[in-house]
């Protein structure tokens, strides 16, 4: 539609030019015998009288426009009619530089994409499964959804992977999160790269051969947050250090969920270090 689009305002461009310089018609008079040619009703009747180059050249455009008109049309009708999970312009544009993206967008993608957006971070979602139940949501919330698989080096490519800030593999399947990660490493070699995980023998034997990147065991994450929620306390997040599973209490207090008590908090806090 865009390409259509851009090569019937350059025909239109070059007919109102070349009418005004060549056979001295007014601006005016160019722009609307070049907009009748784009539109074939007709060309300028100058024309006619006009040299054999020229003649040639309006031939040319006459034919351009209208497979030009053809493509631009059919962009047109196929954008209007299809269920298109991206946008040219506005909040569901693929982003292309300083964004996230986030692969697999099921449920905890699409809270990962929400709290993105909301703290001002571009970002893109890429799903494989087209009847997958959380894409209407995501339409609705604005968020650019790319229908592929994650672990494609060629989308990741299309994507402006090596520009983005950073990609996000937290679907449920644990191997394709550490295919997608592999992928994304072989791409962009210095990207941070956060991989959703269990604490398999999979995932631990992946990460002793190469880099992967920060892998996040959610479940090990979850319950800790839940429970303490459930017991009237309020961290402000839980997290993994190594092999320890650690908690955020105000600005500068972490503590090591490993030997905390609810009652000695201070006793058991650690350095941020």
């Amino acid at each position: 539609m865009l390409t259509g689009l851009a090569g019937l305002l350059l025909v239109l461009a070059l007919d109102s030019v070349l009418a005004w310089a060549v056979l001295q018609e007014h601006w005016a008079d160019a722009i609307w015998n070049a907009a009748r040619t784009l539109t074939t009703v007709g060309s300028s009747p100058a024309i006619e009288h006009a040299s054999a180059w020229y003649k040639l050249f309006s031939a040319t455009s006459m034919l351009a426009v209208l497979a030009l008109a053809a493509t631009f049309t059919a962009g047109f009708v196929d954008r209007l009619m299809s269920r298109r999970l991206t946008g040219i312009v506005g909040s569901r544009a693929v982003p292309r530089r300083n964004h996230v993206v986030v692969v697999g967008l099921g449920q905890v993608a699409l809270r990962l994409c929400c709290e993105l957006q909301a703290m001002g971070i571009p970002v893109v979602a890429v799903e494989r499964d087209r009847h997958a139940p959380c894409l209407p949501l995501a339409r609705e919330l604005g968020i650019p959804v790319v229908l592929g698989r994650g672990g494609d080096r060629f989308l990741l490519q299309r994507l402006s992977l090596p520009k983005a800030r950073a990609l996000a593999a937290v679907s449920s399947d644990g191997l394709e999160n550490i295919a997608v990660a592999v992928t994304a490493r072989a791409v962009a070699p210095q990207l941070r790269i956060v991989l959703r995980a269990g604490g398999d023998d999979v995932t631990a034997e992946s990460q002793s051969l190469f880099r992967i990147g920060a892998v996040c065991d959610v479940t090990r994450i979850a319950g800790p947050f839940v429970a303490a929620r459930l017991l009237g306390l309020k961290p402000l997040s839980v997290f993994t250090l190594r092999d320890r599973t650690c908690a955020l209490f105000g600005r500068d207090t972490v503590v090591d969920l490993a030997h905390w008590t609810t009652r000695s908090t201070e006793n058991t806090a650690i350095s941020n270090n």
